[in-house]
């Protein structure tokens, strides 16, 4: 009889160990790519932002904004650095930016063409639009895009031949001898 209740003790501590170990398992389910701890985005806003990204910065014989994840960047940076009025702020202009470009273009920006694409961030930036939250939003979002796009490795070391050292340094250089003027 001993032995069978030592049986049920030991099940009955891996049992409660997992129970407690269980909640501490569960993954946070989002259907957001991002992980992000102020604001919230789903992966409809997260597709607007990379298609956002790849109009500002598209790849050509350089990689675009979408290779180098810029959209990722700017993200986290407002979540990290700017204040929650701020965070507040962008997620409206993120939402009117999404209804101006239905509004003007009849759908989404997501699924409008290159050319529709820049036509709308055209008019964005001549300050057509007067939409406070929406330029706020754009302007932003632009600023962190062109910033995460200079500072990535690939810019840095294929584009702009980014060195260690200011300038290249010459150990062994011959010196010429200077001619004195009479």
């Amino acid at each position: 009889m001993q032995l069978h209740r030592r049986h049920l003790l030991k099940h009955f501590a891996v049992i409660s160990a997992g129970v407690l170990l269980l909640p501490a398992c569960k993954q946070k389910l989002s259907n957001a790519a991002i992980p992000l701890k102020n604001i919230q985005l789903n992966a409809d806003s997260e597709a607007l932002l990379l298609a956002l990204s790849e109009s500002i910065l598209p790849k050509t014989n350089t990689q675009g904004a979408k290779e180098l994840a810029a959209s990722a960047f700017a993200v986290k940076m407002l979540d990290d650095c700017y204040s929650p009025e701020a965070q507040k702020k962008f997620m409206e202009g993120l939402e009117q930016f999404e209804s101006y470009a239905k509004e003007s273009m009849q759908k989404s920006f997501v699924i409008c063409d290159e050319a529709q694409k820049a036509s709308l961030l055209t008019t964005i930036e001549l300050e057509k639009v007067n939409k406070e939250p929406l330029e706020f939003f754009y302007f932003t979002f632009k600023k962190h895009i062109v910033q995460a796009y200079t500072s990535s490795e690939y810019f840095m070391t294929k584009v702009q031949g980014y060195e260690m050292i200011p300038g290249r340094f010459h150990g062994c250089v011959p010196v010429k001898k200077s001619v004195k003027a009479s």
